[in-house]
């Protein structure tokens, strides 16, 4: 029987097991989460294992990056991302997609969720939206910087 959850937002998975190219996949609420504010209310652990599964809680900042801006040129992202991954230390096979993609190799999954856009302080700005097709080229110039 597959869980209830409150909802889902589209996420961009590059995975291990998965074919070479990225993959739209949806990311549940969490149990208990009654509306969604901010990606600690997802339950991202279904895509990307934590980095030390023999603890139950674990700082969630270990094991993601938030980017408002292009890392090189800090020029300003419309839509803030937020990248989950697996440490490179991790046990496992290399991710095909990040091989293929970028000729380089890493371990584990990486799990991207976009956030609404800061237009004009509101106080819905950064709640996690569905990713698209098309936010793909702004996440290959941040995992690629």
């Amino acid at each position: 029987m597959r869980p209830k959850f409150a909802g889902f937002v589209q996420g961009m998975l590059f995975a291990v097991d998965g074919p070479i190219k990225p993959q739209r996949v949806p990311v549940p609420i969490d149990h208990g989460i009654l509306s969604l504010r901010s990606t600690d209310d997802l339950a991202v652990e279904y895509w990307v294992k934590p980095l030390d599964d023999s603890i139950w809680v674990q700082e969630a900042d270990e094991n993601r990056a938030y980017f408002t801006t292009y890392p090189m040129s800090h020029k300003p992202i419309e839509n803030p991302f937020t990248i989950y991954f697996e440490g490179h230390d991790i046990k496992g096979r290399d991710n095909e997609a990040v091989c293929h993609m970028w000729g380089h190799s890493f371990r584990g999954n990486i799990l991207v969720i976009k956030h609404s856009a800061d237009v004009n302080k509101q106080s819905t700005a950064h709640i996690p939206v569905d990713v698209v097709a098309s936010d793909l080229k702004i996440v290959q110039k941040l995992l690629i910087e």
